[in-house]
């Protein structure tokens, strides 16, 4: 059990050791626990790194050219993985100064491989993206008003046989309204299972 005395004291001792008081001393201090900022949650990018970081930045979206808030977010994503992909390489250059070399490179070659899957994942959306927003763009008067903006077109367009002028027929217009209300459905349903989800 603790006495008066010793909480009195363990009270005035806490007073006096606040930590750091400044801005400087604050933002020097919430670094103490990093050693790579791999892992973080936030992208890491040191002073000295900037340059670079917006270097890339610039490169990626001239090349890719994201359009729109999901394209962006994607993007975002591609963008991280490709940093942290060229900071693991700069890390593994510096390993050989580190006391245990072996299970630090252990450790990046994990952190390589789940940023090369996060990589090639975001590419591949991006690339699914894109294509069906020229694809929508090529198709759009031949596509119903109530597409869904996420449509996979060329799936879309295989299954209700849009380019090939067969939809016109009543036939396949009937065909074409069918597969467009079971989208509607698989949607609607998709819609539920997040409402339960969230619901929990």
């Amino acid at each position: 059990m603790i006495t008066q005395n010793q909480l009195d004291a363990n009270r005035r001792n806490a007073r006096r050791s606040t930590g750091p008081a400044t801005a400087a001393g604050k933002a020097i201090s919430s670094q103490n626990a990093r050693t790579h900022g791999l892992t973080a949650t936030t992208l890491q990018v040191d002073e000295q790194d900037r340059e670079r970081y917006h270097e890339l930045r610039r490169e990626l979206s001239s090349e890719i050219a994201p359009q729109g808030p999901i394209e962006q977010l994607v993007f975002e994503r591609l963008l991280r993985a490709a940093w942290d992909l060229e900071r693991i390489a700069h890390l593994e250059d510096d390993l050989f100064d580190s006391d245990d070399p072996l299970r630090q490179l252990t450790l990046l070659a994990r952190y390589r491989t789940a940023n090369e899957r996060s990589f090639d994942r975001a590419l591949k959306q991006l690339t699914q993206l894109q294509t069906n927003r020229a694809l929508r763009a090529d198709v759009a008067d031949e596509l119903p008003e109530k597409t869904p903006a996420l449509t996979d077109i060329p799936r879309f367009a295989k299954r209700t046989r849009i380019r090939e002028g067969i939809h016109q027929e009543p036939a396949h217009r009937i065909a074409f309204d069918r597969e467009l209300a079971l989208l509607g459905q698989e949607i609607k349903l998709s819609q539920q299972e997040l409402e339960a989800v969230t619901n929990l």
